[in-house]
């Protein structure tokens, strides 16, 4: 299974962070795309560093999209026809709903809201799934987060 991370601030590191614990994910399945590059640039001995967002869209078959809400439609957009049918979106933004990632993607979305006390390895993390996603899809995505 090959995990991806569009957006490098604070979620996306501290999910890059967390990830990379993950002896599932090491032997180069850990991917990370930036809206800036420089901002990655120093992660190559970690993950793979993608240079857009088509590209990590195009590798994965998980992607986590770290992005403000602003720009959450515009990442969409610009990945939408790289995914394929089989691939989990999972949107760490609270403020997006089901039907605005689903109004731009037909995929398996998951939406999951960590608390910010999972920086010190305690905390919740909510998590709910539209129709799409399968039993086995929610146990992949609770053994990336439960580290």
């Amino acid at each position: 299974m090959r995990v991806g991370i569009i957006g490098y601030g604070s979620m996306g590191k501290m999910l890059l962070e967390k990830l990379s614990l993950n002896s599932d994910l090491v032997d180069g399945k850990l991917y990370v795309a930036n809206r800036s590059y420089e901002k990655i640039a120093d992660l190559a001995e970690e993950c793979h560093l993608c240079q857009n967002n088509q590209e990590i869209a195009t590798l994965v078959d998980i992607l986590f999209i770290c992005v403000r809400p602003i720009d959450m439609k515009n990442v969409l957009e610009e990945i939408k026809n790289c995914l394929r049918k089989e691939q989990i979106i999972v949107s760490l933004n609270g403020s997006i709903t089901f039907e605005q990632i689903e109004g731009i993607c037909k995929n398996k979305i998951v939406r999951a809201i960590p608390s910010v006390m999972a920086e010190i390895n305690k905390s919740q993390t909510l998590i709910c799934c539209n129709g799409l996603v399968n039993e086995q899809d929610k146990a992949n995505i609770k053994d990336l987060l439960y580290i």
